[in-house]
């Protein structure tokens, strides 16, 4: 009798434990670094499940970030290397807590990062089931590369990069990525890799210079929106899909629009397709 009420007692303590645990486990961290004139910036996140939102900072910051997470779930890495300018962010969520694995009600990771304007940044986002809001509206971004297993993203150039932008890379799996403003982003080169997504991107925005995009698509839906004022030339290689470029005309393989010769600015593309759909539409 004494053993089984020992085991009794012991299986109420642990019950107790297993149901404190998870609340208990729930962690707030943030950091913020004032600016200098000498700053530049390199962030690399690495976001395998929650929230993200990147934003601009107050004037006087270089970065100010809080991230809330649950220890329990996430292996957690926040580092500033100065010798090189570099903010690490990982939450890693490969652990799983033993109770409420299925509750839909639980609480996720969140990252939240404000960044300086005016000051050269290399973005390079790794992101897994995310739900992520990048507005990257006057930050002097000098390279981006989203990789994207399985997020929904959201990207907005709402004001002009005041720095030319080397490229603008994304590597979607089965995810789906809203890009808009991306004629202020001042890139020089787009580069995608699609593998089961769907991408918009929508170049309205203030033209800096002609862009080049070249696009590998195996399976997917991707849509370009671009402004009727550019001129665009595109040469697609579609296996099993459709190419929608209402508007265009064909030499020797390659599409034309009816501006090519005339435009101000220009667009060429570089696509191929084995299964989906490639849309150009034109915009106002």
């Amino acid at each position: 009798m004494r053993q089984l009420a020992r085991l009794a007692l012991l299986a109420a303590l642990l019950a107790g434990g297993c149901a404190s645990d998870p609340e208990q486990a729930w962690r707030t961290a943030s950091a913020s670094r004032l600016r200098s004139a000498a700053d530049s910036l390199r962030l690399r996140i690495n976001l395998s499940g929650g929230s993200l939102r990147v934003s601009p900072a107050d004037d006087a910051e270089l970065y100010d970030y809080t991230m809330r997470y649950d220890a329990a779930r996430y292996d957690v890495e926040r580092r500033f290397d100065s010798a090189s300018h570099t903010l690490s962010l990982r939450l890693d969520g490969g652990r799983r807590p033993l109770r409420g694995v299925g509750d839909d009600k639980r609480e996720e990771a969140r990252l939240s990062l404000g960044v300086a304007r005016g000051v050269p940044v290399d973005v390079a986002l790794r992101l897994g089931a995310v739900e992520a809001d990048l507005d990257l509206g006057g930050l002097a971004v000098d390279q981006l590369n989203v990789e994207s297993a399985a997020s929904s993203t959201t990207l907005r150039f709402a004001t002009p990069n005041p720095r030319r932008m080397r490229s603008l890379r994304f590597d979607v799996g089965a995810a789906s990525i809203e890009a808009t403003g991306v004629g202020n982003a001042n890139v020089e080169h787009v580069d995608v890799d699609c593998g089961a997504g769907a991408l918009t991107l929508d170049f309205s925005g203030a033209w800096a210079a002609d862009v080049d995009a070249r696009l590998r698509v195996r399976l997917g839906a991707v849509r370009l929106r671009v402004p009727r004022d550019v001129g665009v030339r595109a040469r697609a290689d579609v296996t099993l899909g459709t190419f929608e470029h209402e508007g265009f005309r064909e030499q020797d393989g390659v599409h034309y629009s009816s501006n090519w010769e005339s435009a101000r600015r220009r667009l060429t593309i570089d696509a191929s397709m084995l299964i989906g759909t490639l849309e150009i539409e034109r915009i106002d």
